[in-house]
């Protein structure tokens, strides 16, 4: 593998420090160093801060700065508008991938490598992620599709980047970002045999009730087709615990934007390219 590929690596915080020091050993100890790792730092009120400032001493490239603004963190938005922040810190624009990480992971020392051979391969590649596991189960947390990359650790191809940046702050931006980049072209894939260990708990932040009102508020936003909702709706009703109230939940979010806020995403080339993924995978549905 060419050792000459440049990266930069941008990872928001927030109370991470139960495990930020275990990422930080992954990506220390990687066949290939970073060219810049940006953490922007959202508020912290734990030693996460603390721990960062005592790598800066020894790895010149571990760069950190706090967000300017105490804004309470909404799943999604928060943490892209911190990155996005940390896009604007980038001090060396020679470089040939961006990379999204998360602070909660732990990965082989080779991850990166692997991950720049499959680009090297697919030359049309424009976003890959390793993938996604749960600590205490070695399986993913949710369903999840092998071209739609996982947000934890998002691997964007400078090129494929600039033309889908910014990286929308809502709910959803992780799915939105690989239609971006299949609009220009780019292909986007999780690489399945680069495993990526998520150690911290499940449990959401704000609770099942926000999350997947949040997750319907947001569908509504992107246009998702009726039927894909209802279909998502009810799914979550039978198969996700608590039975019933998630997929409750997510429908009021849908329709509190649908009735009553209004707000689109207004590049209808991309959601056209929505729409038709969500009619392959009904119609899948219906034929199963």
């Amino acid at each position: 593998m060419d050792k000459y590929i440049n990266y930069i690596i941008i990872t928001p915080v927030r109370d991470e420090e139960k495990y930020i020091q275990k990422t930080i050993q992954s990506v220390i100890k990687q066949t290939m160093l970073p060219k810049e790792w940006i953490f922007i730092n959202d508020n912290s009120v734990d030693n996460t801060e603390n721990i960062i400032k005592r790598y800066i001493e020894k790895f010149k490239f571990i760069k950190i700065y706090n967000y300017p603004s105490k804004i309470a963190r909404i799943p999604g938005a928060g943490v892209m508008r911190a990155f996005n922040y940390g896009y604007t810190k980038i001090e060396d624009s020679d470089y040939d991938f961006i990379v999204k990480l998360d602070a909660d992971l732990l990965f082989e020392s080779d991850f990166f490598e692997n991950i720049f051979k499959e680009f090297k391969k697919n030359r049309t590649l424009g976003i890959a992620s390793g993938y996604f596991v749960e600590k205490n189960t070695g399986k993913p947390s949710k369903k999840y599709h092998p071209e739609i990359t996982f947000g934890c650790t998002k691997i964007y191809k400078k090129e494929c980047f600039m033309k889908i940046y910014p990286i929308e702050e809502i709910k959803g931006w992780d799915y939105l970002d690989n239609m971006k980049a299949k609009f220009f072209d780019y292909d986007t894939k999780i690489i399945k045999n680069q495993k990526v260990i998520h150690l911290k708990p499940l449990d959401s932040i704000v609770g099942y009730k926000k999350e997947n009102y949040l997750k319907g508020y947001y569908d509504a936003y992107l246009r998702y087709l009726v039927l894909f909702v209802i279909i998502k709706s009810i799914k979550k009703m039978i198969l996700e615990k608590p039975f019933f109230l998630n997929g409750l939940c997510y429908a009021c979010g849908y329709l509190r934007n649908v009735i009553v806020d209004r707000k689109k995403y207004n590049n209808i080339d991309v959601v056209k390219l929505i729409h038709s993924q969500q009619l392959e995978r009904i119609k899948a549905l219906f034929s199963f």
